[in-house]
């Protein structure tokens, strides 16, 4: 990628990942009340089967898109820069979509305290839950890679060199001892795997280290030629990814059931994003003259409001419905569409105001501002 080049294909795989997370929680929603893990008759789109058993997987396809654009982000950025422009990308809808969340489930009987509570350590990204929303514990490991980031700007400021590339090895190194760790132990049946999966090794990126340098090396990739060392690097992080997408998958099938055929459907999922997001960074001249349209571009920055309003709304408003509509598949579409709807005024509307207000109060005019096409990300999250 020799200039500056807007990565259209990076929007569409960011809304198609959202979209798979979207028809994976769609397709374990109750029909008579806000629920989550329900049984299959108790499902409201249960008939979803495979179409929504793997989009979970949607998730480690936004922490590669995540280490691409935020090692995009940080290479000509002061530390304090790069966390205020993260701040302004991240809260607004967050502060929206956590708020949206509050609400509906309030209506539906939940405590004020227990919903208060849950608010503010979502609003505060804190990493001890519980969340108002079932995907901001996504957001919190964001958070904790972009604190990561800018210690490494910060420290590489002091000491007159850039360490972006070396602390993206070293975040993905650890991560894939962690996660050969786990494995270890997890054939050995050593009481220990269970405990590895505990909340807090998420936070500290142990588990998903390895999908952010992913990504902060296909970065590099676009700047210049990797060297054969980081080339292995490429290679044993996408073993790592793929050993932590099958575990997850395991994982879920130990626990609430399921079906065996979500482990290659996960991984081919992945992989198949990882080709189209290699296709659109080193293609992105070719993508552009096919898919370079506004509306692509709009539909990058609404993926992040679609998927932080997607889970606790979308629960909330399922069986709201199902009172009016029994007609599963016209359910179905009346409730994509209702998100769809919500996560584009949320974008058009209250989120790009706050983020211009955000700009203005906070981004120093005199400061050489640096912009990346590929900035319009999460996230990410999830």
């Amino acid at each position: 990628m020799t200039k500056k080049q807007h990565l259209y294909g990076l929007d569409l795989v960011r809304f198609g990942s959202a979209f798979l997370v979207l028809l994976f929680h769609l397709s374990t929603f109750g029909s008579a009340s806000p629920s989550y893990i329900t049984t299959m008759d108790e499902r409201a789109f249960g008939w979803l089967g495979w179409v929504g058993a793997g989009g979970w997987v949607g998730v480690e396809v936004f922490f590669v898109i995540s280490g691409f654009v935020i090692a995009a982000s940080a290479e000509k950025a002061t530390a304090r820069d790069f966390i205020v422009k993260r701040g302004i990308r991240v809260f607004p809808a967050l502060w929206i979509c956590s708020l949206i969340a509050l609400s509906v489930q309030l209506a539906w009987g939940m405590p004020l305290a227990e919903g208060a509570n849950a608010f503010f350590r979502s609003a505060i990204l804190s990493p001890q839950g519980p969340y108002i929303d079932g995907v901001v514990w996504t957001l919190v490991l964001e958070a904790v890679f972009y604190v990561y980031v800018a210690a490494l700007i910060l420290i590489g400021a002091r000491l007159g060199r850039p360490l972006l590339d070396a602390g993206g090895l070293l975040l993905g190194g650890v991560s894939a001892v962690f996660i050969a760790g786990y494995l270890i132990a997890s054939g050995m049946n050593l009481p220990i795997a269970d405990t590895l999966h505990r909340f807090p090794f998420k936070v500290a990126l142990l588990w998903h280290g390895v999908f952010f340098a992913l990504g902060m090396l296909i970065r590099k990739a676009a700047r210049t030629r990797l060297s054969a060392y980081e080339f292995g690097a490429v290679g044993l992080f996408t073993l790592f990814c793929l050993a932590e997408i099958t575990s997850r998958a395991l994982k879920g099938y130990e626990v609430v059931g399921g079906n065996l055929y979500e482990v290659p459907l996960a991984l081919g999922i992945w992989l198949a994003a990882m080709g189209v997001i290699i296709a659109s960074v080193f293609r992105s001249e070719f993508i552009a003259r096919h898919f370079g349209a506004p509306w692509v571009k709009k539909t990058g920055l609404m993926t992040y409001p679609l998927y932080l309003n997607h889970f606790a709304f979308g629960m909330c408003l399922t069986p709201w419905l199902a009172a009016y509509i029994p007609y599963g598949p016209l359910l179905f579409v009346a409730v994509v569409a209702i998100v769809l709807a919500a996560a584009w005024a949320i974008m058009s509307g209250p989120e790009a105001w706050l983020q211009t207000v955000g700009r203005k109060a906070l981004i120093r005019r005199k400061a050489q501002v640096v912009r990346f096409p590929e900035e319009t990300d999460l996230p990410h999250a999830a």
